[in-house]
């Protein structure tokens, strides 16, 4: 993983001050010897995206999908039948290992649009964003911190206010207007 990962790298970059700083940066995580980059790291998105867009070129242009989504290592791609879409997991599993090295999680889905899929925080259906119960469970604890905060007298009403503004917007950009009524106006877990 780490030589393909180089590899793509130098097609790119050719300052070789700036290649050894990404090599130290990707030698410098190890799940197994040569394998595994530092999630969480400035850098880790650019890799990703890096190193699996010739997988999204595959997808596209090779396999013929009717669309694709891609964040990170989480990939979402659309089919007109349920066959067409198995053939193109097994040709993308098979890409994986002999390109990139990469063996495709066991936890894929294949179903109707309509059922829904969990990303990047929300459950997306056909002309509907939901948030997610983790993004719901975020929203919760964040909102439990800054609510303990001012009842301890650590901030003011003018802090408050603010954690709670941030508290919302983990919520911003899902159709969850009611969802968010109901949760402003259940009773703070402290006394404000």
């Amino acid at each position: 993983m780490h030589e393909v990962s180089k590899a793509q790298i130098r097609r790119r970059i050719k300052g070789t001050g700036v290649l050894e700083l990404v090599d130290r940066i990707i030698d410098a995580y190890k799940v197994s010897p040569g394998r595994g980059l530092p999630i969480g790291a400035l850098t880790s998105q650019h890799f990703a995206n890096l190193y699996l867009a010739c997988l999204d070129r595959h997808l596209l242009e090779d396999l013929r999908v009717d669309g694709l989504v891609r964040y990170m290592d989480d990939v979402v791609a659309w089919g007109r039948d349920r066959a067409a879409l198995t053939w193109v997991l097994e040709e993308c599993e098979r890409f994986a290992a002999d390109r990139l090295q990469l063996e495709i999680k066991p936890t894929w889905q294949l179903q109707r649009s309509s059922r829904g899929l969990t990303l990047c925080g929300f459950r997306i259906y056909p002309g509907r964003l939901r948030l997610s119960a983790r993004r719901r469970r975020r929203y919760r604890q964040a909102r439990k911190r800054w609510e303990l905060a001012y009842g301890e007298g650590k901030i003011g009403a003018i802090e408050l206010q603010a954690g709670y503004s941030s508290a919302l917007a983990i919520t911003k950009g899902a159709d969850a207007v009611g969802w968010r009524r109901r949760e402003l106006a259940a009773r703070p877990s402290v006394d404000v």
